[in-house]
């Protein structure tokens, strides 16, 4: 059996080394189905991958009224210096018809209000505004949210898409209200006829297409607030592997620096992680 004393002990740092930076997915359902395969926020996971962790803090079914609540929560003034960036996708329970089986219905004016008072949380504790991102609810089909909620033997929920519209057009006016970013989704994912069978599964959330759709318009801005973001410790074909706690001591690596050295003519492909 061995003993404790067999094994090489390895001393902790003195000090923590360099933190990750954070990227937070805050929303409803359409962000806590994200992380399903092909969803918009694996893909994002993906993408950063050894440069900012994903935090996925989607709710289900929840509207602004709780969103205002939790967002100190899950993200205190003390882990503001590590965020990239934070995404706020809310709306699409929001806009559900105001009816007595409906509590969940949020007014317009309650809504643009707690979509305002969480960016201001967000300024208050210094998430700067180039890192606030703005998400539109998309838009959504009621004769297919009718016919799912038919087949699954519920109630469809009171929904209409005209309205939802002005909803997304809020979204898109308090962005610039406050100057943070936008992704609209409403307007833009109509490009077709058939639109809500592409995009929309169940003319609500979005199929592995809508799930691409959002992943590409939003890449581009998360890229540009990752620019500084380097990965934490050297590619493995920068390693000296007769000697791993040096390579491990150097400085952050911006693997973008070093690709043309190695890969001249793939500048834009990171090189796997993983040996031959």
């Amino acid at each position: 059996m061995e003993r404790e004393e067999d094994f090489e002990i390895v001393n902790a740092p003195e000090k923590a080394g360099p933190e990750w930076g954070r990227i937070i997915l805050f929303g409803d359902s359409l962000t806590q189905r994200s992380f399903e395969y092909g969803g918009w926020g694996a893909q994002l996971t993906n993408f950063a991958q050894r440069r900012c962790d994903v935090v996925c803090r989607g709710f289900s079914g929840y509207t602004t009224e709780a969103g205002k609540y939790i967002l100190p929560n899950i993200l205190p003034a003390s882990d503001a210096p590590t965020v990239r960036a934070v995404t706020i996708l809310f709306g699409t329970n929001d806009a559900t018809l105001k009816q007595r089986c409906n509590a969940r219905h949020v007014p317009l004016h309650s809504y643009s209000d707690n979509l305002r008072n969480m960016i201001k949380y967000l300024l208050r504790i210094r998430v700067t505004r180039e890192k606030i991102i703005l998400i539109t609810p998309p838009p959504l089909h009621k004769q297919s949210v009718v016919e799912n909620s038919k087949t699954l033997g519920k109630k469809a929920p009171p929904v209409d898409n005209s309205v939802t519209r002005l909803y997304a057009n809020a979204v898109v006016e308090i962005s610039k209200d406050f100057g943070v970013q936008c992704v609209e989704l409403w307007e833009s994912m109509q490009d077709s006829d058939d639109w809500f069978s592409r995009y929309l599964f169940d003319g609500m959330h979005f199929t592995a297409a809508g799930q691409q759709f959002l992943f590409d318009k939003l890449q581009p801005i998360v890229n540009a607030l990752m620019a500084n973001s380097p990965s934490l410790y050297p590619p493995w074909y920068e390693m000296d592997w007769t000697n791993v706690p040096k390579s491990l001591s150097k400085p952050p690596y911006n693997l973008r620096n070093i690709l043309a050295k190695y890969y001249p003519f793939r500048r834009t492909t990171v090189p796997s992680d993983q040996g031959e």
